[in-house]
């Protein structure tokens, strides 16, 4: 929706074309010069305020309402002119309608225009016994027409934009969740490599660098193989030991638990402080999560 919001400034920006081609073939119309006027200071101060704070400032519902009583103006305006089309600005409006609230509200501009015309033709025929040149309407159905095409186009932008964004961020998340399985110890979070390891996807989805992509593949590289390489230092055994270490559990609990002896579970983690070169239990579970033999939760 912001997007769109952003957009109806632009396609408003169109109503002081319009005026102005108008005036280039018909120059004394006083009413068209008024409304090209009000409708460029109108515009021009929006485009200035979305240029200047880059934010969605953009009342898009009153903007289209003033849009609205621009076209009504001009209709009329010009209602019993034969030198300017007086529904000129009306597919700006609908084509506003369509980019901002759909298909629906378009069809309901689109009939008002076509009642808009029929009433018009029907009271030149009562008033000059005559029908308008043909080119007046022929105008009309090009404008609308054109304008059906143009905001149906921009309508499937904004929609392949957002798909392309949600992809995107799905994108992300499923390789940060992938990375994570990877370095993790079947599936916990690994919070030392987490923020990392978003911030250079973050950074790969933003400026598609593949110099980032390798800078990433050759951190994983080393992380897998830091882990590899201690998971090849414990037995089993011993790995199992870590879990049970890491909840504080006495070495009596952990040997009933594993129905061990306590001489042997004070073996085993004897073996594995010597493998990490450390000297006490905590230190060891400390190494463990380091290497991401054991999760930061246990």
């Amino acid at each position: 929706m912001e997007d769109s919001k952003h957009l109806v400034i632009w396609l408003r920006a169109l109503i002081p074309l319009v005026c102005a081609a108008i005036l280039v073939a018909s120059p004394d119309q006083p009413v068209v010069t008024d409304v090209l006027v009000v409708a460029t200071i109108d515009t021009g101060y929006q485009l200035w305020r979305n240029l200047r704070s880059n934010q969605g400032v953009v009342d898009y519902r009153f903007a289209i309402s003033r849009d609205v009583a621009y076209a009504m103006l001009f209709y009329v305006a010009n209602f019993h002119s034969n030198e300017v089309p007086a529904l000129a600005i009306m597919p700006v409006v609908i084509t506003e309608a369509l980019v901002i609230f759909g298909w629906r509200s378009f069809l309901i501009g689109v009939g008002a225009e076509i009642s808009l015309v029929v009433l018009h033709m029907s009271t030149v025929r009562v008033t000059t016994h005559h029908f308008n040149h043909p080119g007046w309407m022929m105008e009309v159905v090009v404008a609308t027409v054109a304008s059906t095409i143009f905001g149906a186009t921009l309508s499937h932008l904004q929609k392949t934009k957002a798909d392309i964004a949600t992809q995107r961020v799905m994108m992300k998340e499923s390789l940060t969740q992938m990375l994570q399985a990877a370095l993790s110890d079947g599936g916990g979070t690994t919070e030392i490599t987490e923020s990392d390891i978003r911030q250079m996807i973050e950074e790969i989805c933003r400026s598609a660098n593949p110099e980032k992509g390798r800078q990433l593949g050759a951190r994983l590289a080393q992380l897998v193989s830091s882990r590899q390489g201690s998971q090849r230092l414990l037995t089993a055994r011993e790995q199992e030991l870590l879990g049970y270490l890491a909840t504080g559990l006495s070495y009596s609990k952990i040997a009933a638990t594993l129905y061990l002896s306590e001489g042997t579970v004070r073996a085993h983690a004897a073996s594995i402080m010597r493998k990490a070169d450390v000297h006490t239990r905590g230190e060891a579970v400390a190494w463990a999560r380091a290497q991401h033999l054991i999760s930061s939760s246990d």
